[in-house]
């Protein structure tokens, strides 16, 4: 979870958690975790699941064979982890997400300029789903 974070949180967060419970995951505050903690926890995940940042960095410690879930933005796709996710052996599913942007959507220069960069986010839960009812 980022909810406790300034920037690059899901919006619908809460919605997320109830979905993804129905398949048996649960969620975890890695910033009330001590280091080691944060290991043993990730360690035995057979799932990891954020938006796109240096936090999905945990996945390191997560199983071969885990399936690793990174949110994007729609302008800002980095798949940075992805050669590292194969070498560990680890199953990826790269989701766009929506913008946090009111209605009408119009991207300013500004967010032109700095694509997805620090941008809230709302999780596609029907896409989600669909992922999840795969694997």
């Amino acid at each position: 979870s980022r909810k406790h974070a300034r920037v690059r949180r899901v919006v619908n967060e809460q919605d997320l958690e109830q979905l993804i419970a129905r398949y048996g995951f649960k969620t975890v505050y890695l910033d009330d975790l001590h280091f080691l903690d944060q290991v043993a926890a990730l360690r035995d995940a057979e799932a990891v699941m954020g938006p796109h940042g240096a936090g999905m960095t945990h996945m390191l410690f997560a199983q071969p064979g885990a399936h690793i879930f990174e949110f994007f933005a729609p302008t800002y796709i980095n798949p940075a982890f992805l050669g590292i996710i194969t070498l560990l052996h680890q199953r990826y599913h790269q989701l766009t997400s929506h913008f946090d942007l009111p209605y009408p959507y119009r991207l300013t220069q500004e967010d032109l300029s700095q694509p997805g960069k620090d941008r809230n986010m709302t999780v596609d839960l029907a896409v989600l789903e669909v992922v999840l009812n795969g694997i």
